[in-house]
């Protein structure tokens, strides 16, 4: 018994449909694993080729405007940032960011945060943070990645270490 040519057709249609789907998810799936490994991999050699922290004053832990910090979690003093900070605070955070890249959900950027010192806006401290945000595989609900130095090289707190020699 034969089926009419138009019946075979379908079910060819039918069963060729579902595996051209999942061929284009499998592709698109190990492209942008490819394009986040390239991404990760810039970020590593950036990382490695510069000095992520440059202290140029570091302040003793007896002084009195480090003697009014307040201290978190961490034991680290708590910096308030330069939008947030009360004329009181002796010491804040400045950053800014400059995003290298931006293409179909990812986006590369480079952090510059110094820490000033209040009463003569001095720098006493810069450090240098590369990352790597988005473009990986989107499901549904599931949060972006991430990459930067702090997954490579440092702990996420050197900079106030050596600020404050805690090293």
């Amino acid at each position: 018994m034969s089926f009419p040519k138009f019946i075979k057709n379908t079910l060819k249609g039918a069963l060729l449909l579902p595996l051209m789907v999942i061929g284009a998810l499998l592709l698109y799936f190990i492209l942008t694993e490819i394009n986040k490994a390239y991404w990760n991999n810039w970020v590593i050699n950036m990382c490695s080729k510069e000095k992520l922290v440059t202290v140029f004053e570091t302040m003793d832990l007896d002084d009195p405007a480090y003697r009014s910090l307040k201290l978190g979690l961490t034991g680290l003093p708590y910096l308030p940032f330069d939008s947030t900070r009360d004329k009181s605070d002796p010491i804040y955070w400045k950053t800014t960011q400059d995003e290298k890249l931006r293409f179909a959900g990812l986006v590369t950027t480079i952090f510059v945060s110094e820490i000033i010192r209040a009463s003569d806006n001095k720098v006493m401290s810069k450090g240098i943070n590369y990352s790597r945000s988005g473009g990986n595989f989107t499901t549904l609900g599931s949060p972006g990645t991430a990459f930067s130095c702090n997954d490579v090289v440092q702990d996420g707190f050197e900079q106030e270490k050596a600020t404050f020699g805690l090293n």
